[in-house]
C-alpha cells in the first residue's frame, strides 16, 4: 500500500500564548492555528488534564519519528499510527528519560461512542515490556486531545475534559483579543476572489453596455 509523506504544519517557536496576538497579526499563524496552541498550553498547564492522561497532539502525529512515513486517510494502518502516537506522548509526558518504544498495537475492548481504544504494547532498551492503553478520537481532526492510561483503566469519564478544555480554549481566545484577527482578509481568499469575480463582471457589462450605446449613436 502506497504511504504519504508526513505532512506537519512548520511553527514558529512561541514560548506562551501572550505571543500569539502579534504572530496571527503578522501572518505567522492563522487564528486556526492559534487556537490550537492555545489548547495545547492549556493542556500542558492543567494538572487536572494530566491526572486524566491527556496529552495534546497538534498533528496527530507529533510523537511519530519524522523518518517515518505516514499511510494515507481512513486506513487502518494511519488509525494505528495515530494511537501509537499517543502512547508514546503519554509515557514522555509521565516519564521523561524513559527510551520505551511502541513494538505492538492491538484495537482495545473498551467501546465508547466517538473514541477507539487501544492497547499498546511498549519495550524499553533494557528489555523491559509493559502495556498501555490509549484512546484516540474516531474522527481525524486538527489537533485533539488524546489520553494514555495504564492497561486495566477506563476511557469512560476521562473524555468529557475535551469538551471542557473546548470551553475554556475558546474562552481564553476571546478574552485575550485574538478574535479581532478572525476577520483579516487573508483568512478569507474564498471571499476575495468572488468579490474579484464579482467586480469582473460589473466592469465587463459596463464596457458592453458603452459600446451598445457608440453602435447606437452610429446608427442614427
Amino acid at each position: 500500500m502506497d504511504v504519504e509523506e508526513k505532512k506537519k504544519p512548520s511553527f514558529y517557536k512561541v514560548n506562551s500564548v501572550e505571543d500569539l496576538p502579534k504572530l496571527i497579526e503578522q501572518g505567522t499563524y492563522t487564528p486556526s492555528l492559534g487556537m490550537q496552541l492555545i489548547k495545547k498550553f492549556l493542556t500542558d498547564d492543567d494538572d487536572s488534564l494530566k491526572e486524566v492522561g491527556a496529552v495534546y497532539d497538534q498533528t496527530g502525529f507529533d510523537a511519530i519519528d519524522p523518518s517515518e512515513e505516514i499511510y494515507p486517510k481512513d486506513t487502518q494502518q494511519r488509525i494505528e499510527q495515530r494511537a501509537k502516537s499517543a502512547a508514546l506522548m503519554w509515557v514522555k509526558t509521565n516519564e521523561p528519560n524513559s527510551d520505551f518504544d511502541v513494538y505492538g498495537v492491538q484495537k482495545g475492548a473498551e467501546i465508547l461512542k466517538d473514541w477507539l481504544t487501544f492497547d499498546i504494547l511498549m519495550m524499553n532498551s533494557n528489555g523491559k515490556h509493559r502495556m498501555v492503553k490509549v484512546c484516540i478520537l474516531e474522527k481525524e481532526t486538527d489537533g485533539y486531545l488524546n489520553y494514555g492510561m495504564d492497561v486495566h483503566e477506563n476511557c469512560r469519564n476521562k473524555t468529557d475534559t475535551m469538551k471542557d478544555l473546548e470551553t475554556r480554549a475558546k474562552k481564553y481566545f476571546k478574552d485575550s483579543g485574538f478574535d479581532k484577527f478572525t476577520a483579516r482578509e487573508t483568512d478569507k481568499p474564498k471571499n476575495l476572489k468572488k468579490n474579484k469575480k464579482n467586480e469582473d463582471v460589473k466592469k465587463t457589462s459596463a464596457s458592453n453596455s458603452k459600446d451598445d450605446e457608440k453602435k447606437t449613436e452610429k446608427d442614427n
